[in-house]
């Protein structure tokens, strides 16, 4: 199952990458939802290679996801690969510019069942895929908004 958007921001293709790849502000934002976020390739700026520990609590049972980044190439956009029991996820985030003011980004979110378990997951998904592709677009106008928003404020 996969879930797109796109959203045009009012800012350059380098601001945006920037913005879109500071891992920190999500682990913070993570942290702040109850989300057990651990990095587990050290500090610094994110590359390819940085790779994550995540816990979090659904339908009332604890999961955990590895995720790591397979893709970096800025400020094209990156790749981020996660497993977990019976479900591998694929995060890419694509930029694309549009003029030297406008940016493009492209955003998908890619489920793939691997055990007869997630199979049946992803069919109780399918009912409320509508819903969650509507909460992935709210969102990526949010975090749109929120750099354009960064991004006049600094010009």
């Amino acid at each position: 199952m996969e879930f797109t958007t796109r959203k045009d921001i009012e800012a350059p293709q380098q601001y945006v990458f920037v913005a879109a790849s500071d891992f920190a502000v999500f682990e913070r934002q993570a942290l702040r939802r109850n989300v057990d976020i651990t990095r587990t390739e050290g500090p610094g700026p994110a590359r390819e290679g940085t790779a994550w520990r995540i816990r979090f609590d659904y339908r009332g049972r604890s999961r955990e996801i590895d995720a790591r980044v397979a893709s970096f190439e800025a400020p094209g956009g990156y790749v981020i690969k996660g497993s977990t029991a019976g479900l591998d996820i694929v995060l890419k985030l694509e930029l694309m510019p549009l003029s030297k003011a406008t940016t493009r980004m492209f955003m998908s979110l890619e489920l793939l069942p691997t055990t007869m378990t997630a199979r049946l997951l992803m069919q109780s998904l399918k009912l409320a895929k509508s819903a969650m592709s509507r909460k992935l677009d709210y969102r990526a106008a949010t975090f749109a908004s929120d750099i354009e928003d960064r991004y006049r404020a600094e010009v």
